[in-house]
């Protein structure tokens, strides 16, 4: 790919706010992401809420199993240490706890989805 083309795909970028840009070879492969403004601008009026990240790429499950009810719901209590979801990697189940006391405000993956390192998970409201 000559600089000519890739500074067009920069620019098609900037002006449509993406975020991620895949491209292969051949007879090309080309993959534009765009980021989730909505999520972004929730967030930023959401400064004091505790942010729970995921520690690592893995699939999400809000329930021990499938025939159990999830840890949490939006607006329950929950307390410093209370198991708010697992993170399922290489067939070992990750436990991913509460850092502080507060209510569930917003749980931003979903059951059964890949999630990714760093990835934000759930917002809690201390309390």
């Amino acid at each position: 790919m000559k600089p000519e083309e890739l500074k067009s795909f920069v620019q098609f970028m900037k002006e449509n706010d993406l975020t991620e840009l895949e491209v292969k070879g051949v007879n090309l492969h080309l993959k534009l992401k765009k980021k989730d403004q909505k999520i972004e601008s929730e967030l930023s009026e959401e400064e004091d809420f505790v942010k729970i990240t995921s520690p690592l790429i893995g699939t999400f499950y809000r329930a021990p199993s499938p025939a159990s009810p999830p840890f949490v719901e939006i607006d329950r209590e929950v307390k410093e240490g209370d198991t708010l979801c697992i993170v399922e990697a290489m067939k070992v189940m990750n436990k991913i706890k509460a850092e502080k006391s507060g209510v569930i405000k917003k749980i931003l993956a979903e059951n059964g989805k890949i999630v990714e390192y760093g990835q934000l998970l759930f917002l809690i409201e201390p309390t």
